[in-house]
C-alpha cells in the first residue's frame, strides 16, 4: 500500500484549521509536511522547495489569508511549475473559511486553474 505524500500550504492565520485538516489526512494514513512551527526565512525556503519537490499531493488551504499571503501565493507558484513538468500531481484546494469568488483573482492567476462560479 503506497502512502500519500502531501504538502499543506496554508496561511499561519489559519494554524488551528490547518492543525484540524492534518490531523484528520494523518489518522487516515497519509504523511503530511506542512509548517506548523514557523521555520526561519532561510530555512523555511530550502525546506519548503524540498517538501513541495518531494511530495505528489499539494493541499492549499484558502482563506482571505491566504489569498494576501506571499507565501501562500509563491508555494502554489511552485507547486504549479511540477505540475506542469508531472502532470501526475495533483493540486487540491481546501476552502478554510467564507471566500468570495473574487478573491481567486489573487491567487489563482496560473494557465490551468479553473474558477468557479
Amino acid at each position: 500500500m503506497t502512502v500519500a505524500q502531501m504538502f499543506v500550504s496554508h496561511s499561519s492565520t489559519d494554524a488551528a484549521f490547518t492543525r484540524m485538516l492534518v490531523t484528520a489526512l494523518t489518522a487516515a494514513g497519509a504523511d503530511v509536511w506542512y509548517d506548523e512551527r514557523n521555520l526561519g526565512h532561510g530555512i523555511l525556503l530550502d525546506e519548503i522547495t524540498k517538501q513541495i519537490g518531494e511530495r505528489t499531493i499539494f493541499i492549499v488551504v484558502l482563506s482571505k489569508a491566504a489569498f494576501a499571503s506571499s507565501w501562500v501565493r509563491d508555494e502554489c507558484s511552485w507547486a504549479y511549475n511540477l505540475y506542469r513538468r508531472r502532470p501526475t500531481r495533483v493540486i487540491l484546494p481546501v476552502v478554510a473559511t467564507q471566500i468570495d469568488p473574487g478573491d481567486f483573482n489573487t491567487l489563482l492567476f496560473m494557465e490551468g486553474f479553473v474558477r468557479i462560479e
